[in-house]
């Protein structure tokens, strides 16, 4: 049913669709996945790793410019290096890595919380990973809870998507 929240004026504006209240205790949610937050995971590993590559380039860029100047350098070789060196340092200041303190609610699987949260449900929720048969495993506990009186619907939410750019290079 639409939730209507109240202007300062005493007037009522459409908020958000959620459950009727009778049935908001006795609705459970299920969210299954094999990969959840894995996307996030590996973007965040990527950056920091991409970082530390382009840090360890430069050192290594640094010394080659100081060999460079002490053997002469005039051969245009420490101009060379001088030139991708600032080139490698502002690819460093456009794309410095910075670990995230909200990492852990990126690679969590809170799904089914926030989705109790959206339409109101206050019934069990929980999140569940039985790799290739997720899904299935969800139809399993849903039935258990159903069945041992604990909830009277359950809606499960089950997907996977691993073709995202970060997660292909980490699978294969």
């Amino acid at each position: 049913v639409m939730r209507y929240k109240t202007t300062t004026k005493g007037t009522y504006l459409p908020d958000r669709w959620q459950l009727p209240d009778e049935i908001r205790d006795d609705t459970g949610i299920l969210f299954t996945s094999a990969f959840p937050g894995y996307d996030a995971y590996a973007q965040i590993i990527s950056g920091y790793y991409e970082d530390h590559v382009r840090r360890q380039r430069l050192a290594e860029l640094d010394g080659l410019y100081e060999t460079a100047l002490r053997s002469g350098g005039g051969n245009g070789l420490a101009k060379e290096i001088e030139q991708r060196r600032r080139a490698l340092r502002r690819e460093i200041e456009a794309n410095t890595y910075h670990f995230d303190r909200r990492f852990l609610f990126r690679v969590l699987s809170m799904g089914h919380s926030q989705f109790a949260e959206y339409i109101g449900a206050r019934g069990p929720n929980t999140a569940t990973n039985g790799a290739c048969s997720s899904g299935t495993q969800a139809l399993a506990l849903a039935s258990e809870w159903i069945r041992t009186g604990r909830c009277r619907r359950v809606v499960i939410i089950s997907a996977d998507d691993i073709t995202s750019d970060n997660l292909m290079g980490w699978f294969g």
